[in-house]
């Protein structure tokens, strides 16, 4: 089965912000994404043509043509297993979300858990989205161990151990977007650990 995607450019101006979202039909893992988005903004030549929501949405059909399809609002797919957000600000920044279970046709943004935090699309690099979402990760952490899951416990369940450092630094990541209290006391015990 195909890797169903949507992505929203949004475009801020003056406090108002200006959004068109697309349909990706297939190959819609960061892995595939990543580098599609990458490719549209460089044609886009990174200058004012970048800034604008309507612009970047064509350089994006035109990176990867006959894949993307223009929606007419911004209602969510219920067969998606990921939503990119492009905020044009410069160079663009890009956040990626994930459907939680049970999501459907009828589902909201409110049923979105976040995949990977807002950052500058340059600082994605193509090791680290080839692995799983430690958004993931994190809830099934939270869901087998109790309290929170520790660093050390998702980078067990990380696919290759060779990247627990990119694991680490993903989790903490994301725990300082979603829950801060918890990226502390993981901050804390990744030092009691060290220091052993």
């Amino acid at each position: 089965m195909s890797t169903r995607c949507q992505v929203q450019v949004i475009e801020s101006q003056e406090g108002e912000a200006y959004k068109i979202t697309l349909y990706h039909h297939y190959a819609g893992e960061p892995s595939d994404m990543i580098p599609i988005i990458k490719k549209a903004y460089e044609m886009s030549g990174k200058q004012w043509k970048s800034e604008r929501a309507g612009k970047a949405a064509s350089f994006l059909c035109a990176a990867d043509p006959g894949v993307f399809e223009p929606e007419e609002g911004h209602i969510l797919h219920g067969d998606i297993e990921y939503y990119y957000r492009i905020h044009l600000e410069g160079i663009w920044q890009v956040e990626i979300f994930e459907p939680k279970e049970g999501f459907g046709d009828n589902s909201g943004e409110e049923d979105l858990v976040l995949h990977t935090p807002k950052r500058p699309l340059n600082e994605f690099t193509e090791e680290e989205d080839k692995y799983p979402s430690v958004a993931a990760l994190y809830e099934i952490g939270k869901v087998l161990s109790d309290p929170l899951p520790t660093i050390e416990y998702l980078s067990h369940l990380w696919k290759h151990q060779k990247h627990e450092e990119i694991a680490r630094q993903k989790l903490i990541d994301y725990l300082k977007a979603t829950d801060p209290a918890a990226a502390m006391d993981l901050w804390v015990e990744q030092d009691k650990d060290q220091a052993m």
